[in-house]
């Protein structure tokens, strides 16, 4: 019936399992006295009764190629020629093995299946080297990776009442009891094993602390995850989220500052004052009151205190350059690019007004206060001017190179 010649088959497999009064029976099906891969026959018996059955067989099926090399050179070869060329390679063994080759047709090509093991990458490779040439023909890993996803839910920009947005969570470190990983841009990781999948906001850039409760934890059996405030307070999720989105902005405008190489703390729910958050070298962002919102769940604030951070990596000299009036428009500034917007942070008050517009006919010296309390206010003169260039630019040049022109003359490129 499956074209097998009578007295070749070898039972490779019989295993009775009682609590379901199974027996699985595999059997092998030579060709020229060599296994195929994947190759035979598997049936199931249950109480007596042949239940199922399948073939894999190859009958009248040419076999081609020669052993010309020995199963040490395969091994060799396997290796050199493998994924993993410069790892070391332990538990070696080679068996020969034929393995269809489909193209115009089928043919049974020999074969050595190589085994070979390596720590880091983690694999259990499985190679197909051919017996007569040494060409690597086929190779793949029994170390079975997991892939999986870690999401977020939080603000697309301000809370204004729109729905909660959902995005990959990136840089976030992933564990599971024998493996850990990190997510990339878009929240992807890939273990290679392992059971109860944990994540934190403490990231490969941002650690954001929780300063008013323990710090958000998230874990679950399935490799694809999501935050939500089940797992963490909002004001958490978001600030890890625009704390990357504000840092891949200035990775594409000036990537060698530190701000943007090193790492940073964001504390969220600070509740000794409101209406406020700061930057020390870390952000810094304060709960919600009766009159304002939640600094660290709005956009602008987070990417307007990491745009102190950004002016105070850029400077030549700190003693000498530092200005508070120009860093509070460096902040606003950063805060436009990202939201193309010249209103800062909209619905930092809970009656949904901002807290500063760039789009003014601010001038210095004629508009410049000269106290400290005024720093905010002499902002606008800085971020004012540069919401007008960034619009003459789009007009002279477009958009795209618009932006980019802004863009770098604000970073003093």
């Amino acid at each position: 019936l499956f074209g097998v010649e009578r007295g070749t088959l070898d039972i490779t497999n019989a295993t009775y399992v009682a609590e379901v009064d199974v027996w699985y029976v595999d059997v092998m099906t030579p060709v020229a006295g060599l296994p195929i891969f994947r190759g035979g026959i598997t049936a199931r018996i249950k109480s007596g009764n042949l239940i199922s059955i399948g073939a894999m067989t190859y009958p009248s099926v040419p076999v081609e190629g020669d052993f010309q090399i020995d199963a040490e050179r395969a091994i060799r070869q396997a290796v050199i020629d493998g994924p993993a060329p410069f790892a070391k390679h332990t538990d070696t063994s080679a068996k020969a093995m034929l393995l269809p080759i489909e193209g115009d047709g089928v043919s049974l090509r020999k074969t050595w299946m190589t085994y070979t093991r390596t720590q880091n990458p983690p694999g259990k490779w499985v190679s197909f080297v051919d017996a007569e040439t040494g060409e690597v023909l086929n190779v793949h890993n029994q170390v079975r990776f997991i892939d999986g996803q870690v999401t977020a839910m939080h603000h697309e920009r301000t809370l204004d009442g729109s729905p909660l947005v959902e995005s990959g969570v990136s840089g976030a470190f992933v564990s599971t009891d024998s493996d850990d990983a990190v997510t990339d841009a878009q929240g992807y990781f890939t273990l290679s094993a392992g059971t109860d999948y944990a994540t934190d906001l403490d990231g490969d850039y941002v650690d954001v602390q929780n300063t008013d409760g323990t710090d958000g934890l998230l874990a679950s059996a399935d490799p694809n995850m999501t935050w939500t405030t089940s797992d963490a307070t909002q004001a958490e999720i978001d600030s890890y989220i625009f704390i990357n989105q504000v840092r891949d902005w200035g990775e594409t405008v000036s990537p060698d500052l530190g701000i943007v190489t090193g790492t940073i703390n964001s504390y969220v729910n600070i509740t000794n004052s409101s209406c406020n958050a700061y930057y020390d070298g870390d952000v810094n962002f304060y709960a919600s009151d009766a009159s304002c919102n939640n600094t660290g769940s709005i956009a602008d604030v987070n990417y307007h205190e990491w745009g102190h951070g950004f002016h105070y990596s850029s400077l030549a000299s700190y003693w000498l350059d530092f200005d508070g009036s120009v860093s509070e428009g460096a902040g606003d500034t950063v805060a436009m690019f990202l939201t193309g917007d010249h209103v800062m942070a909209p619905y930092f008050y809970k009656g949904g007004a901002g807290i500063r517009d760039m789009d003014n006919n601010r001038t210095f010296p004629d508009d410049f206060q000269n106290n400290e309390g005024a720093v905010h206010s002499n902002g606008l003169i800085f971020g004012g001017s540069m919401w007008d260039l960034w619009h003459i630019l789009m007009d002279l040049e477009g958009v795209e190179q618009g932006t980019d022109s802004t863009e770098a003359i604000f970073a003093g490129l």
